[in-house]
């Protein structure tokens, strides 16, 4: 194998690897933003629950007034 070839066979790998880098980082990247969405929604829900939870609270003050 000349000097030449073993060149284009490195060259290939680095970018090979490149690529499973920049996958691999975009996979990641997805997987941030699907987990933020869900505490996003966690704490949505949490706040309905709490709204919920005063309510009732303020009925029972009501009635017990």
């Amino acid at each position: 194998m000349t000097r030449e070839q073993r060149r284009r066979v490195v060259q290939q790998r680095l970018r090979e690897t490149h690529r499973k880098l920049f996958d691999l980082q975009g996979e990641a990247i997805a997987g941030l933003r699907d987990a933020l969405n869900a505490v996003s929604r966690t704490h949505d829900e949490m706040m309905l629950l709490f709204e919920a939870d005063n309510h009732l609270e303020d009925l029972s003050n009501e009635e017990g007034a």
